[in-house]
């Protein structure tokens, strides 16, 4: 039985069942991206139930056309560079597709930023 690695809220839906590949690093960047772009973690407990999994209110704000209002107000530096941030956050979310196969390269994620 192979043992699972990693911390809750960072591992790549493809941990759950099927073959693991090495763009499981590459959600995880992902993750860590959308945090640091929103100024909470994945998972906060902290939040109203709906609020808990910040993967889940992403995709509801993109669907929405809202993703602005998941920007971090308490930074300046996110406000005065919003155009940036929002090129960004949709990195970030290409990123933490479920398909692996959709993820891109993380030779393409460096060239990107």
């Amino acid at each position: 039985m192979t043992r699972m690695r990693g911390t809750r809220g960072y591992l790549a839906p493809e941990w759950l069942g099927s073959k693991i590949t090495e763009k499981a690093d590459i959600y995880s960047f992902g993750i860590v991206m959308i945090e640091n772009i929103c100024g909470r973690e994945n998972l906060d407990e902290s939040e109203p139930e709906e609020s808990i999994h910040l993967i889940s209110l992403l995709q509801e704000k993109a669907r929405s056309g809202e993703l602005s209002d998941l920007v971090d107000s308490s930074s300046n530096d996110m406000k005065s560079h919003m155009e940036e941030v929002m090129q960004t956050m949709k990195l970030a979310m290409w990123c933490l597709q479920v398909d692996s196969s959709r993820r891109p390269l993380t030779s393409t994620v460096a060239k990107m930023l």
